[in-house]
């Protein structure tokens, strides 16, 4: 159990610390300028951070060592939507719980984000790098999860907006921040990409 939760630690590190690290450079910057920067926004960015680790924790994103180890495998891709004759409806509602909580986030922290086009290009993109990733790592790269897990951003969205009806009130999500959303992301899967060595980190911990 201690072995399994230093690997899970050393992986959340890799993730959540890059991206904290941008959030954080954005709000003592903010402080600096005297440019209003919520706390709040600061804690939904670290939730945000979290987020992500889980997300490319399930999803198996790949990593530089991987490509060691597996290789690129071109052979594993299927650009035909739902061809498996199989259906698997668990697999499906999944890939799209996994993006739900995506479209809910980013609207709540940055007003850039408070669009139907966003929610389709943010889940899109975000899927996509998953996908690619999976090249080098023998998991499939699937035409089916990039549509579900876009549909699931979309639908985390749309619920976004009926609570904030519902409720009437307006989030205090950041103007003028996009560019926090696209650095937080962006160094949460490079700092995986290049720092999360699981197999050696097996190695070490169990002495293979």
């Amino acid at each position: 159990m201690k072995e399994v939760l230093l690997l899970y630690g050393y992986e959340l590190v890799t993730v959540v610390l890059p991206a904290a690290a941008v959030a954080l450079a954005f709000w003592l910057r903010g402080r600096k300028d005297k440019d209003r920067r919520h706390t709040k926004h600061l804690i939904g960015c670290l939730v945000y951070a979290c987020y992500l680790f889980a997300l490319l924790e399930i999803t198996g994103a790949g990593t530089v060592y991987d490509i060691a180890r597996y290789g690129v495998n071109p052979g594993l891709i299927n650009l035909i939507p739902f061809s498996d004759r199989d259906l698997d409806v668990v697999g499906y509602a999944l890939n799209v719980v996994l993006f739900l909580p995506l479209g809910i986030l980013l609207p709540c922290l940055w007003k850039e984000f408070g669009s139907f086009k966003a929610a389709v290009l943010s889940g899109a993109l975000t899927s996509l790098g998953i996908e690619l990733s999976q090249l080098i790592n023998s998991r499939v790269t699937d035409i089916d999860d990039l549509i579900l897990n876009t549909l699931g951003a979309i639908l985390g969205f749309v619920a976004f907006k009926l609570i904030a009806r519902i409720r009437q009130c307006e989030i205090p999500a950041e103007t003028g921040m996009k560019k926090e959303m696209i650095l937080m992301t962006s160094a949460a899967f490079l700092g995986r990409f290049f720092l999360y060595n699981e197999f050696g980190m097996v190695k070490l911990l169990y002495g293979i």
